[in-house]
């Protein structure tokens, strides 16, 4: 009996990770973060625990599939993907949110700290080159939305702020961030 449970808990956890991984980069996926904000959102309004969402869209990605190919283009998420997280804190948490886009959730950070890391991300992934087939290097940048959750704020609004501040980047040339 003791291996039936066992092995059924083992079951749950492998679920529990296939429901919450991105297959491709590793990174939590879009599930999660949207568990993961609700939650968040509990906390802040009966805590006051602050905390800053980062909206990341890989620049001109279309163009980095259309020109190397599919499997380079995978191959960039995940080197982004490991780039990213190796550059934030052990407890902020990274998803991919769809496509070529991701997202940041940075627990007891306000707004001005949380532009500062979305600074030093546009910076590093600006400088690193991705090395593709033939030894090509390929560069490529992110945009970068900065918010940070406020009272009136819920699941939808705050996302639906940091998109927009996503698209000002974008408007602003890209390679940037904006709040």
């Amino acid at each position: 009996m003791v291996r039936d449970v066992s092995k059924r808990t083992q079951l749950l956890d492998e679920l529990k990770f296939k429901l919450n991984t991105d297959y491709l980069t590793g990174l939590r996926n879009r599930n999660y973060l949207d568990h993961k904000l609700i939650s968040m959102s509990n906390r802040f309004k009966r805590y006051g625990f602050r905390f800053s969402l980062l909206m990341i869209d890989l620049d001109h990605f279309k163009q980095i599939n259309d020109t190397y190919g599919h499997m380079i283009g995978d191959q960039i998420l995940k080197f982004f993907a490991g780039s990213t997280t190796e550059l934030l804190r052990e407890g902020d948490k990274v998803a991919r949110y769809g496509g070529e886009e991701f997202a940041v959730i940075l627990p007891a950070t306000e707004l001005n700290a949380a532009k500062l890391t979305a600074k030093r991300l546009c910076h590093h992934i600006s400088e690193l080159r991705f090395m593709g087939h033939n030894d090509v290097l390929i560069p490529f940048t992110i945009s970068i939305g900065v918010v940070e959750y406020e009272q009136r704020d819920d699941v939808t609004t705050i996302m639906k702020r940091a998109d927009e501040a996503l698209y000002r980047a974008k408007m602003n040339g890209r390679n940037c961030f904006s709040d």
